[in-house]
C-alpha cells in the first residue's frame, strides 16, 4: 500500500510539473529551479515502484543500473524521462514478458535503456510516435512519449526508439553526464550509492488456497498479494464460512485468533 501511495504521489507531481510547463508557468517552483538530478536513484525507484505491476502481468525485470549518475535537469523532467518508458513496456506486455532496464555513464554521458519483448510497434506508426496526441493505445493520451521527447531536447540529449511488429521495442536516450564535483548534496531524492540491479520475477503459485481472517485490511492484503503471484483464492473472515467452502483446497492460511475461537480448532 504504501509503495501504490508512493506512485500515485510520484506519478501526480510530475503531471502537474508538467501541466505548469505546457501552460508556460514554471516561475519559482522549487523544482523548476532544481536543475541536477541523481538519475541512478530516479531509476533504481521507478524500477522498485513497477514491479508489483510488472509482476501482476507475468512481466520478468531485470535490471543493471550504474550508481550514482547525474544529469542537468529537473526532478520533473528526470522522473518523467526514466518512468514513461518503463510504464509504456509494462503495459505493452498484459500477458507477461521480459523487460530490461539498464543505466550506464560513458566520460560525458548517461545512457537509459528500455527493452521489452512486446508486440512492437508498426512501422508506419513510429514515425509519429513522439508526435503530441499520437498514441496506440484504446485509452493513450499521446502526451507520455511527447513530454518525454521535448524534456530530453531541452536537457540536450537524444532519444532513439526501435521496434518491429512481433519482435518488440526499445528505446535509448543519451543525457548530458555532470562531473562528480558538480553534483549538489540537495539535487537528489532519496536514493544512494548502492547499486539495486538483478532480476524480479515471480515463479506463479498454481494452488487453491482458503484465507480466513477476521481482519478485513489483512484479509485483503493477503488476498491481493496471491492472487498476484497467480494463486485462486478464497478468503472469508470467519470459522462458518470457512467450513461451509466448498472444494478441494491445496493451502489454508488461518489467523490464530478468529474472535473467540482458536485458528488451529478450526
Amino acid at each position: 500500500v504504501d509503495e501504490a501511495l508512493e506512485l500515485i504521489e510520484r506519478v501526480s507531481t510530475g503531471a502537474y510539473g508538467i501541466a505548469r510547463r505546457m501552460l508556460g508557468r514554471t516561475d519559482g517552483a522549487p523544482e523548476a529551479r532544481s536543475r541536477e538530478s541523481d538519475v541512478s536513484a530516479f531509476v533504481e525507484e521507478a524500477t522498485r515502484l513497477l514491479v508489483p505491476k510488472a509482476l501482476q502481468s507475468g512481466v520478468e525485470v531485470k535490471t543493471d543500473i550504474a550508481p550514482g549518475l547525474r544529469v542537468p535537469g529537473s526532478r520533473d523532467d528526470v522522473w518523467s524521462v526514466i518512468l514513461n518508458p518503463m510504464l509504456n513496456a509494462v503495459e505493452a506486455m498484459p500477458r507477461g514478458g521480459r523487460l530490461s532496464v539498464e543505466l550506464e555513464g560513458g566520460p560525458e554521458s548517461v545512457t537509459f535503456t528500455v527493452t521489452d519483448n512486446g508486440p512492437g510497434i508498426d512501422e508506419r506508426n513510429l514515425v509519429r510516435i513522439f508526435q503530441p496526441y499520437f498514441t496506440t493505445k484504446a485509452r493513450g493520451t499521446g502526451i507520455g512519449l511527447a513530454t518525454v521527447k521535448r524534456a530530453v531536447d531541452e536537457m540536450g540529449g537524444t532519444i532513439q526508439l526501435s521496434s518491429s511488429r512481433g519482435r518488440g521495442t526499445s528505446i535509448r536516450i543519451d543525457l548530458p553526464r555532470l562531473p562528480p564535483e558538480a553534483a549538489r548534496e540537495d539535487s537528489g531524492r532519496g536514493g544512494s550509492d548502492h547499486r539495486r540491479s538483478g532480476v524480479y520475477y515471480s515463479e506463479p503459485i498454481e494452488a487453491r488456497i482458503l484465507l480466513v481472517d477476521d481482519n478485513p485490511a489483512l484479509r485483503e492484503m493477503i488476498y491481493t498479494a496471491l492472487s498476484m503471484r497467480g494463486a485462486q483464492v478464497v478468503a472469508v473472515a470467519s470459522p462458518d464460512r470457512a467450513l461451509a467452502a466448498e472444494g478441494h483446497f491445496d493451502l489454508a492460511l488461518v489467523d490464530l485468533q478468529l474472535g473467540e475461537q482458536a485458528g488451529d480448532a478450526v
